[in-house]
């Protein structure tokens, strides 16, 4: 049979240049795709305000009714004095710490939740202020940092030491626990928050590394909140507060971005910086430049990554967020995911592809550009094939 007579039996259409793609056409992107976990998977709340990978890699959630950890198929829940968890911490021999709302703390140790003895003494000391970060040392010594801002120190035998002072110059102390993580506090502030001469704009860190001490000024008056430093996996270090983020090199070298969004909290992935924001997740190469968006709308206050790689956000009114590879994208166009059901794919250039989707509609893309798309009058299209550089036949 001739070629030609062979050609016209098949069901075809022809696809001239961008002709019959001009009529739907919509701003394509590559997005990540989350799982949520919600009350219906399992969580106790929609409301968390961290997640913690344990060293056994169960994931512990802090939410506002207890605290809930997950082992990869299912959620436990425990339910404690105070319910209102805004934070965890695993210490030196492995217990699980949870801090509320009120100020008390709790510790998860052979299989069961304990109340911290000198709670009361805790209480008493950082009232009214609401505790942003614990340390428990080898021999019991816990270090609490709380807003206000203060940072005490309580024995093992329950004596209380008030180690903040109240100066024109803010300063700030950090020193590495184990592995990336950093116990970070404010020793002095002007509680006035009166900044008008220049040494009261300016916050001064001293950073205790295993590998020696590092003292850095940086000509900015950083917000007493959500102070935390991390170790990123090439050797530079960041601080963020409420308003700002410092890059800090081991040599002493840093660079300030002062942030039109609240820092919740920061991962480098990929390097790459995820942060969690008041409104949203945004990612950032390592100038600063926006990536990209996700959660509009939504206040995510923590992040994690998995031993697997899988990396889980949480949210104020949206449960958790698990992404299991950052280096996998979807199609998407508008910000939505295409979960259609794709039976063949064309490559036409090394970033156009086209593709058959069911039932019977063809999408051209652009990576990163352009998603256009054409429904012909066909039950299904199972075949795509390029006949010369105008024409495509779709069977």
């Amino acid at each position: 049979m001739p070629l030609q007579r062979q050609l016209y039996l098949i069901l075809f259409c022809f696809i001239l240049g961008n002709l019959f793609f001009s009529v739907n056409s919509f701003s394509q992107q590559l997005r990540y795709n989350f799982k949520n976990f919600t009350p219906s998977e399992g969580l106790p709340s929609s409301e968390v305000y961290q997640v913690l990978q344990d060293s056994r890699h169960y994931m512990w959630f802090a939410t506002d009714h207890g605290v809930c950890r997950y082992n990869g198929y299912t959620f436990e829940t425990f339910n404690l004095p105070d319910n209102s968890i805004l934070g965890l911490y695993e210490d030196v021999k492995k217990r699980i710490w949870a801090y509320s709302f009120s100020g008390q703390l709790f510790y998860y140790e052979n299989g069961k939740f304990e109340v911290y003895r000198w709670n009361d003494q805790l209480i008493k000391a950082i009232r009214p202020g609401v505790i942003t970060g614990i340390y428990v040392d080898s021999v019991d010594v816990l270090h609490v940092s709380a807003t206000g801002p203060s940072y005490i120190k309580i024995t093992e035998k329950g004596k209380v030491e008030n180690l903040f002072k109240i100066e024109r110059t803010a300063k700030i102390s950090s020193f590495q626990t184990t592995g990336n993580e950093f116990y970070t506090s404010i020793t002095t502030y002007n509680s006035k928050f009166n900044s008008r001469g220049p040494n009261e704009r300016r916050t001064e860190f001293t950073i205790f590394l295993k590998t020696g001490k590092l003292n850095i000024v940086v000509p900015h008056l950083v917000l007493p909140e959500r102070c935390r430093l991390r170790l990123l996996s090439n050797g530079e270090m960041i601080f963020y507060s409420r308003d700002c983020i410092v890059k800090i090199s081991t040599k002493g070298s840093f660079q300030v971005q002062k942030t039109f969004f609240s820092v919740e909290d920061i991962e480098e992935i990929d390097g790459n910086y995820y942060i969690a924001t008041g409104n949203g997740l945004i990612i950032q190469d390592k100038e600063g430049k926006i990536l990209s968006e996700y959660f509009k709308g939504l206040h995510i206050t923590s992040i994690e990554k998995d031993y697997e790689g899988g990396l889980w956000f949480s949210s104020i009114t949206n449960g958790v967020f698990y992404l299991n590879n950052s280096s996998i994208k979807h199609l998407a166009h508008n910000n939505v995911i295409v979960e259609k059901r794709v039976n063949v794919l064309l490559k036409l250039k090394d970033s156009v592809f086209l593709g058959a989707v069911d039932p019977n509609e063809i999408i051209k893309c652009r990576i990163d550009k352009s998603y256009e798309s054409i429904v012909l009058n066909m039950k299904s299209i199972y075949s795509l094939y390029r006949y010369s550089s105008l024409v495509i036949i779709a069977g």
